[in-house]
C-alpha cells in the first residue's frame, strides 16, 4: 500500500465521520426544539410569495422537528410541484434533500422576529434554489 492509498483511506474515513455527525445533528432532535447557534427556532410553517416573471404563487415551507420539510402551494398551480424531503440543521445553516432533488442543497439562514432569511450557499437543484432562497414569514410553530 502506497502513501496515496493511505491518504485516500483517511480522507474517506473523515468524510464518513463528518457525514455521520451531520446526520446526528439533524433538523430536529428528540431532546427538544432545534435552535441555531444564535438561538432562533426554525421549526414551524413559513410563507412567502414566489414570483418569477409570469409565474406567481403563495407558498409555504414547513420545517418539522422530525428532520423533514415540505414545500407546498396554497392554491393549485400547475407550474409549482409540492415537494417534501429530509433536512439537516447545523448552527446557522440548513440542508434540504428530497425525491425531486436528491442531492443536498445548503442554505445559510437567520431569523429575526418572525422573518426567516434563507441564502443559497450551494445547491445544484435550480428549482429548489429559486423556491427556497429568499425571505419567509412565520405563520405557525410546529
Amino acid at each position: 500500500m502506497n502513501r496515496g492509498d493511505i491518504m485516500r483511506g483517511i480522507s474517506i474515513a473523515l468524510l464518513l465521520v463528518v457525514t455521520l455527525v451531520a446526520f446526528a445533528a439533524g433538523c430536529g432532535s428528540s431532546a427538544g426544539t432545534p435552535t441555531t447557534a444564535s438561538g432562533g427556532d426554525i421549526t414551524g410553517i413559513w410563507t412567502r410569495v414566489l414570483s418569477t416573471g409570469q409565474f406567481q404563487a403563495s407558498i409555504k415551507l414547513t420545517v418539522n422537528q422530525d428532520k423533514t420539510f415540505a414545500l407546498e402551494s396554497f392554491e393549485y398551480n400547475p407550474s409549482f410541484a409540492n415537494v417534501s424531503g429530509q433536512c439537516i440543521l447545523t448552527n446557522d445553516s440548513i440542508s434540504f434533500s428530497g425525491a425531486y432533488c436528491p442531492e443536498y442543497g445548503l442554505y445559510s439562514f437567520s431569523i429575526n422576529d418572525n422573518r426567516l432569511s434563507l441564502s443559497v450557499d450551494h445547491d445544484s437543484c435550480i428549482k429548489r434554489m429559486l423556491t427556497i432562497g429568499g425571505t419567509w414569514t412565520r405563520i405557525a410553530t410546529e
